[in-house]
């Protein structure tokens, strides 16, 4: 339609940035020298200056805003080896912030909400476009994040004085499964386990 036209790009690459942020770097990762510049325009067509944004909320005890950070970097150039790269920081920088993903995951636990349903809310509730794929991620990158709190925690009640185990059955699409819960009355951890069998209490509970 003549004089009608329609933006490509992704509501939050629309969306005006909280925060501008340019992740630099002061040594070359191959020889480690400091003597680094900056190429000029055409010196490096296969590397140019680029930027990510990192997508977030902030939860406080009034509510919950979005948070939308833009990060950029350069390339260099090191004079000592000819070395030319972008910061190792900046490839590793993740599109999501944590606030975000616990949040979506608490949404999708405690509220027994669907990934679609949790895409909507995000668009509705901040204007973010966060597919349900990316959604379903969170929840292995949390609790990869959260692995080390969970021993910890294991560690903590098996040390104890007191300690209460029970198990529960929970439907499954795969069938009847059971979830184990270990509380000292402070501290609770609950086990996923694909039967009632206790076995493995032996091991875990050995020095108890």
């Amino acid at each position: 339609v003549t004089g009608v036209q329609t933006c490509a790009l992704p509501i939050y690459r629309r969306i005006r940035p909280n925060k501008r942020v340019e992740v630099a770097v002061s040594r070359c990762p191959a020889c480690k020298s400091r003597d680094l510049r900056q190429p000029a325009k055409g010196d490096c067509k296969d590397m140019h200056f680029s930027h990510k944004r990192c997508l977030d909320l902030v939860i406080t005890a009034g509510g919950i805003q979005r948070r939308v950070i833009e990060c950029r970097s350069r390339v260099y150039c090191c004079d000592s080896c000819g070395l030319r790269f972008k910061p190792e920081r900046y490839g590793r920088l993740a599109k999501h912030g944590h606030a975000l993903m616990s949040w979506a995951m608490h949404a999708h636990v405690a509220h027994r909400l669907s990934y679609a349903t949790i895409e909507e809310l995000f668009r509705e509730f901040f204007g973010l476009t966060v597919g349900d794929t990316e959604i379903h991620m969170f929840k292995g990158l949390l609790a990869t994040y959260y692995r080390k709190t969970y021993k910890n925690l294991i560690a903590k009640l098996t040390s104890g004085e007191l300690l209460h185990v029970d198990e529960t059955e929970v439907r499954l699409r795969s069938g009847k499964e059971y979830v184990w819960v270990f509380t000292s009355l402070e501290d609770v951890v609950y086990m996923h386990r694909p039967t009632r069998e206790g076995d493995f209490l032996k091991g875990m509970l050995s020095g108890f």
